[in-house]
């Protein structure tokens, strides 16, 4: 099991107390190297203050908004853990600079206050949930869907010629009385390859039950219009 304690703004603890091992193999790129890693793949359970966490509808494993990978591994005598994956866990925005190769992770934003929230499949969400998402997630906009125990965020970019086009969650934060859901668009850049099919990249937000209002923005300052949509 990995216990996560959430920090007093200095960093987040994660400890392994059990799990059953199975071998498995990392490959990550390194300049222009690829490098293969034996690594093992921990089955084992999260809490966050005591809390049980579901990583996703397979057991020891994540979703990254686009397949799924372990919620942590061991190599060499450590375990490795998703940093956006627990970041998200505690409310903290993490982002990439690819030209930069930086990996940031804001806990203040600002003076704004980070909300918890899980990006999801749609098999993580309940039944009547996944009805909802089916019926929208063609739909260019975003949607939120209200219950009792969760408010879920539907931010979809509608239908899309080919392959290679996403969105990606920046942070929740709270400003002004109000929750603001910042996304990152994703486009194929020139000389890309990628498949000659439709889709339609979306994302869905899990949030704890939340009465407040809610924005969705890009990074570049656009509103996304948003429609609490009924189920």
């Amino acid at each position: 099991m990995l216990r996560v304690t959430r920090p007093s703004r200095r960093g987040v603890f994660a400890g392994l107390l059990a799990g059953g091992l199975l071998v498995g193999g990392l490959a990550f790129a390194a300049g222009e190297n690829v490098i293969h890693l034996p690594v093992t793949i921990p089955a084992f359970h999260w809490q966050v203050d005591g809390q049980p966490v579901k990583t996703s509808d397979r057991p020891g494993f994540v979703h990254n908004g686009t397949a799924y990978v372990p919620s942590a591994f061991l190599y060499n005598g450590t375990t490795y853990v998703p940093i956006r994956f627990v970041s998200e866990l505690l409310g903290y925005s993490i982002t990439y600079d690819p030209q930069t190769k930086t990996i940031s992770i804001d806990t203040k934003r600002g003076g704004k206050e980070a909300i918890p929230y899980r990006v999801i499949p749609r098999h993580d969400a309940p039944p009547d949930i996944q009805q909802w998402i089916d019926r929208h997630f063609r739909n260019e906009g975003a949607y939120v869907s209200r219950t009792a125990d969760a408010t879920y965020v539907l931010i979809s970019r509608g239908e899309k010629p080919t392959a290679g086009y996403g969105i990606a969650v920046q942070a929740v934060t709270c400003k002004d009385g109000g929750i603001v859901v910042t996304v990152r668009t994703i486009d194929p850049q020139p000389g890309d390859i990628v498949a000659e099919v439709i889709t339609y990249p979306h994302v869905v937000v899990k949030l704890d039950a939340q009465s407040k209002p809610i924005r969705v923005v890009t990074t570049d300052g656009r509103e996304i219009p948003l429609q609490e949509a009924e189920r």
